[in-house]
């Protein structure tokens, strides 16, 4: 063991007599003042890192108790449109606060505080819509609901002034069309109203509420020239209650085809607004005395003082009511454009 020491001893004395820097040669104060100047110590301290994790688990873990507890409850007050938006619209979100104010309004049943809101901004809103915006979502909607208003509160002068505004998207919107008809029935056009409900019909399968809308608006444009004082065109007169149980036919035969759901509109649609869609007895084609032909009903439409696309819809309609079966009309409507889902 001593030669052991003594073997180490000499060893150290060889390499300090070379001037090879031992492990032991500590640096000068000069260094030691440089390194002082950062603080490394989050980053060699191993107790400083676990440290550090075990707050972010804490953290973490009490994150997950406190985030079920949270409740966040804004006022719908603070989405209501001020003042100041009815006057510009700067941006995107006064538009939406408008739309919003008007829903809301209208779902509290404030119906004459929505249609003024609308009369006020719908001029501007228009104009403001987004360039290239064909849809035109805000100034439409607000339209729709403004007629709509206008039904609720029974106002018949407005609620025409209004359905003339929407003509523009009847070709685009059926539902439109369909409520800018009933808005020409509470305004006595009943013709305006046939109109509107045909180009209800024109871009949809045939519906049953809009059949049956067509079929409101064709009996209260015979009442009405019955009742005129003014002696009508007897042919047209003529023309126009030969037509009408005809259409009557077509809507009931829709109705047994494709049951509409009644119990959707019983309690959320006030009475006016239901009576287009009730159900009747359901008539047959063989009620009628003498089942007229193709070109009889296509003179009678034109009698009727229809244009010339009005005629091919009512002549369409009149022949699907006399068809004998359902898949006759399916034949006939898919002879060009291939078989519908329906027909498989």
């Amino acid at each position: 063991m001593h030669g052991l020491k003594c073997h180490r001893r000499a060893s150290i004395d060889i390499i300090c007599a070379l001037g090879v820097p031992t492990i032991q040669t500590r640096l000068s104060p000069m260094d030691d003042t440089f390194l002082t100047a950062f603080d490394v110590s989050d980053y060699t301290s191993e107790d400083v890192s676990a440290s550090k994790e075990t707050r972010k688990r804490r953290a973490f873990e009490e994150s997950k108790t406190s985030y079920k507890n949270e409740r966040v409850q804004i006022h719908p007050e603070w989405f209501m449109a001020t003042p100041s938006n009815l006057e510009k619209f700067d941006t995107e979100k006064d538009l939406k606060e408008i739309e919003f104010t008007v829903q809301r309004l209208y779902l509290q049943k404030k119906y004459s505080e929505v249609l003024s809101i609308c009369d006020t901004v719908m001029g501007a809103v228009a104009a403001a819509d987004a360039p290239g915006n064909r849809t035109g979502s805000h100034s439409r909607e607000l339209l729709d609901m403004a007629i709509r208003c206008a039904l609720k509160l029974k106002d018949h002068q407005r609620a025409g002034e209004l359905a003339d505004q929407s003509v523009e998207w009847w070709d685009t919107l059926s539902g439109c069309a369909a409520t800018a008809s009933q808005a020409y029935l509470l305004a006595s056009r009943p013709r305006d109203a046939i109109t509107a409900a045909l180009s209800a019909l024109r871009n949809r399968v045939q519906l049953y509420p809009y059949l049956a809308a067509l079929c409101k608006a064709w009996n209260a444009w015979k009442g009405q020239l019955q009742s005129n004082s003014n002696q009508p065109d007897p042919a047209a007169l003529h023309s126009i209650s030969s037509l009408a149980p005809i259409l009557d036919i077509a809507a009931a035969k829709t109705h047994r085809i494709h049951p509409f759901r009644q119990d959707l509109l019983s309690s959320t649609t006030a009475e006016h607004d239901r009576e287009p869609f009730r159900r009747t007895q359901p008539p047959i084609a063989s009620q009628l005395e003498n089942q007229p032909s193709a070109e009889t009903v296509t003179v009678w439409a034109k009698a009727c003082g229809l244009s010339e696309q009005e005629v091919d819809q009512v002549v369409s309609l009149c022949m699907y009511a006399l068809a004998g079966t359902i898949e006759v009309l399916e034949e006939e409507s898919t002879a060009d454009v291939g078989r519908s889902v329906r027909t498989l």
